[in-house]
């Protein structure tokens, strides 16, 4: 992704609950990161 609103859109295409895996590249390293995702009002 090349910035945070291309995110949002990815993220958007998913619903709460659901667990994404992300590559973050931070300092030209590579991390994989597993979330899940919650709701806009916290539930």
């Amino acid at each position: 992704m090349h910035n945070g609103q291309e995110l949002i859109v990815r993220i958007r295409a998913h619903r709460p609950g659901d667990r994404l895996e992300l590559t973050v590249v931070r300092a030209g390293r590579e991390r994989a990161v597993t979330v899940t995702l919650g709701s806009a009002d916290g539930t």
